[in-house]
């Protein structure tokens, strides 16, 4: 086998797997955008509490290329209620320093962990005497909601440091709330049609190389074994 029919096939095969490797890429990608809820993946609602003033994700860290925090590109969806019908609760995203600030001295849980299928949920308790301001008040907020019932906070995701809270409209303790977190990504339609196109060009050229490297060439004939012919003047009769 030549080197350049060796080339062929390997270039080939690794060709066919990206090819198939993209296209599964592009099927997951459809497959969850089919299966979202009004364009949101969202996850089972679940009973949030803490025995202190306010419930507090961890640290949103949001880094990556410019065209992805683009507007609408990447959704973040809060849902929340009381597990009392009749408080109010306030639900709101902030910048992480601000939030610090606000919470300085307040008594609040971070919800440091979920555990999955389970849901179970890891608080770490930040110990504090301060009750806070009305948080519906304050003017950090990058999205907010306030109210009884269920409240429903859709945040369009910007780079930096973000966090989410959880409080009762007066800032009062203890905070119990049924809540469930979504997201929306509005690229995921086209990228898996994209992803679609680029590994079925893969894959076909990838087929291409592998049959073109798997060809054997032209076999030359057979040298003739026929037993040379005698010159006229030798022959004999």
């Amino acid at each position: 086998m030549s080197g350049r029919r060796i080339l062929f096939l390997v270039l080939g095969s690794l060709g066919t797997l990206v090819g198939l490797f993209v296209i599964a890429v592009g099927v997951s990608a459809l497959i969850a955008s089919s299966l979202a809820d009004d364009g949101f993946l969202e996850s089972n609602t679940q009973r949030l509490e803490g025995p202190r003033n306010a419930l507090v994700s961890e640290d949103i860290s949001a880094d990556g290329p410019s065209w992805l925090f683009a507007e609408d590109r990447l959704t973040l969806k809060i849902t929340a209620e009381s597990a009392d019908p009749d408080r109010s609760i306030f639900v709101g995203v902030a910048p992480l320093n601000s939030l610090a600030t606000y919470l300085d001295g307040v008594g609040h849980d971070v919800v440091s962990e979920i555990d999955y299928p389970d849901f179970d949920v890891l608080y770490a308790p930040v110990r504090g005497s301060r009750r806070p301001a009305p948080p519906g008040n304050q003017d950090f907020w990058v999205a907010s909601a306030e109210g009884r019932g269920a409240q429903v906070v859709e945040w369009d995701i910007d780079e930096g440091n973000f966090s989410v809270a959880i409080l009762n409209s007066d800032g009062t303790r203890p905070v119990a709330v049924d809540a469930s977190v979504g997201v929306r990504l509005s690229f995921l339609t086209p990228l898996g049609i994209g992803a679609l196109v680029v590994g079925v060009i893969f894959l076909v050229a990838g087929i291409v190389l592998i049959v073109f490297g798997a060809r054997r060439g032209r076999t030359p004939p057979p040298p003739s074994t026929a037993a040379p012919t005698a010159p006229p003047d030798q022959q004999r009769f």
